[in-house]
């Protein structure tokens, strides 16, 4: 993989961007080349605070470049504007008290603190140089504004106005060479037969010179697909009237498309004008379209190894939801009209061959046939009821009531890079029926918090009243966004209002977060939905209104006390101990490598 394509800059379209680009790097790809919105530049920079480019060279290729044209096929992007209805403030800040994230921390002349007292801000090690961005001003990379130094201080507004799609044609396959009938007129094997399946002039060492004509067949055109997002309905308009994809319509003059993707929402998608839109493709154009209805499911095998686990503890190992969209629970869609499935495949072929879709591949749970397996190996029978008895009698020695809570759910328990089975650091800490704490949250949490809860996960993520990130590290925090999102939509869902969350961070996620939220999308800050809080002021407060909003967070969530404790892992790298209103004592301890003293958390019930 060398080309990736990004619609727009939405943490749904780019979340997994940061994640792709290490994969791409460790695997060996020297480059990559990303096309879309102008601010996926700005992205790549905000990245390099917490991940590491040394080996891949990335290049952000803006819309309005030349079309991209390879061996396979030609892409055209073609941009798409609604009205703008972004609101550009200024940066994002903590509450009053706290210092800016972008504001010199260093220690300054005259200064009494040492400088192992000061939270400097480090930057990433890796040159800014390694993120190019390409534009037709031959002049850019000669301009002094827009040397390394300045491009990494550069600051842009998000646009959430602009969507791209892609035009895409592949390449026409290549007649193949009739070989019985060159044989047959003495044309034998040799360079010569080469240089006519190219399509040239050939001489023979008998001195003929053959035209390629006869013995090649004609050439196949390559076929078309476009891949569209209509995020809104303020994008129906300018997409159904886009006139470059026009052409490709039943009044248009170039080919009809085989197929049309469509990143769009089940309610636009359903408006009468898109329909009316859809229609203008022609009737044997497929479509297929990726949005919430697209059908999803646990994956196979680990949700085989916890139907075998939950043979043998329910409680603590609850089977996986089975989120696959049932038959029959949607609509039927018209006929050439696909919902997504996962791992749904649909097969581009050239028009000499068949275009299919195939769905072999997708993954179909079956919890009994787990369990059957796990029987069938020798000893597991007998080994499991000793289990049980075990499990039995050690509860029924416990005369201690047990409390419903606190209960300690983990997302994922690995580190730096997640696997089938174990994603990175991710655990909530449910502290009541209707309130939970969520430490840390790696890329993948809401997809591993989706799993454990199924139907259930709304009132999960509205139940969260504080976020803790112990620190910058790429595994602790990407999955973060989309939490942020997904809890704001089911507030939304279950129609209560947006209530603020806290969220406790280092000073470094401070800077990310807001420039994420300055150069791609609102996520909730323009809102007031959340009330933020700098790690290292948890202990020291400077002022009445900062203390203020600490006491109303150990108020909410019932703590007599927070402390954060720096640890030696990474700058700004904290733990936390905090004491509860009663007597029972959990500690929640993430080991990483290389940290002397492990982030750790003390709860104190």
């Amino acid at each position: 993989m060398e080309d990736i394509f990004l619609t727009r800059m939405s943490w749904t379209n780019v979340g997994g961007l940061g994640g792709m680009t290490l994969t791409l790097q460790s695997i060996g790809v020297p480059e990559v080349r990303v096309y879309g919105p102008p601010n996926a530049e700005d992205f790549y920079q905000a990245l390099k605070d917490f991940t590491y480019f040394p080996k891949i060279k990335v290049r952000v290729k803006p819309y309005h470049l030349s079309p991209m044209s390879d061996d396979v096929m030609t892409v055209w992007q073609v941009p798409i504007r609604a009205p703008d209805t972004s609101s550009h403030g200024g940066g994002l800040s903590p509450r009053a008290g706290s210092r800016s994230p972008d504001h010199d921390l260093s220690p300054k002349a005259g200064s009494s603190r040492s400088p192992s007292q000061s939270p400097v801000v480090r930057r990433s090690s890796c040159d800014v140089s390694d993120i190019d961005s390409e534009s037709d001003d031959s002049s850019r990379s000669s301009s002094p504004r827009n040397s390394p130094k300045s491009k990494r201080r550069k600051t842009s507004q998000r646009d959430e106005s602009l969507v791209i799609s892609y035009i895409c044609k592949l390449k026409p396959k290549k007649g193949r060479f009739l070989t019985e009938k060159a044989l047959m007129d003495g044309i034998k094997p040799g360079v010569w037969v080469g240089e006519l399946k190219k399509g040239n002039q050939a001489t023979l060492p008998d001195g003929r010179v053959i035209d390629p004509t006869p013995y090649v067949e004609p050439d196949t055109p390559g076929p078309v697909f476009i891949v569209v997002e209509c995020p809104g309905e303020d994008f129906i308009e300018p997409v159904t009237t886009n006139s470059q994809i026009a052409k490709y319509q039943e009044d248009g003059d170039e080919e009809l498309p085989a197929i049309v993707v469509h990143f769009t929402p089940a309610g636009v998608a359903k408006d009468t004008r898109y329909q009316d839109w859809i229609t203008r493709f022609g009737p044997n154009t497929e479509h297929l379209f990726l949005n919430e209805d697209t059908q999803t499911t646990s994956h196979e095998g680990t949700a085989s190894l916890q139907a075998c686990l939950n043979i043998i503890q329910p409680t603590v190992f609850p089977l996986l939801a089975d989120n696959a969209i049932k038959p029959g629970s949607l609509p039927p869609l018209p006929h050439k009209h696909v919902r997504g499935e996962c791992l749904l495949t649909y097969w581009l072929f050239h028009r000499d061959h068949p275009l299919q879709w195939d769905r072999s591949s997708i993954p179909l749970l079956d919890n009994e046939e787990a369990v059957k397996g796990a029987f069938a190996l020798p000893g597991f029978e007998d080994s499991l009821k000793e289990m049980k008895e075990t499990i039995a009698t050690a509860f029924a020695s416990d005369t201690a009531a047990s409390p419903s809570y606190p209960e300690v759910v983990f997302f994922g328990t690995g580190s730096s890079i997640p696997s089938k089975r174990r994603n990175v650091t991710g655990i909530l800490v449910q502290l009541s029926e209707s309130e939970s704490l969520l430490l840390d949250g790696g890329e993948g949490t809401f997809g591993q918090m989706y799993r454990h809860y199924g139907a259930d996960v709304d009132r999960v993520l509205a139940n969260i009243k504080c976020v803790f990130i112990s620190h910058i590290h790429a595994d602790h925090h990407l999955g973060l966004m989309k939490i942020f999102q997904e809890r704001r939509r089911a507030l939304q869902t279950l129609g209560e209002p947006q209530q603020p969350m806290y969220l406790i961070a280092p000073l470094p996620f401070m800077s990310w977060i807001n420039h994420y939220r300055l150069n791609c999308e609102n996520i909730g800050m323009d809102n007031k939905d959340f009330i933020l809080l700098l790690s290292k002021d948890l202990s020291v407060f400077s002022n009445e209104e900062q203390n203020q909003e600490f006491n109303s967070l150990k108020k909410n969530l019932g703590f007599k006390q927070l402390q954060v404790v720096p640890v030696l892992h990474v700058c700004c790298s904290v733990c936390s101990s905090r004491l509860y209103q009663s007597s029972m004592s959990v500690v929640v301890s993430s080991v990483a490598p290389g940290c002397i003293s492990p982030p750790c958390l003390l709860f104190c019930l």
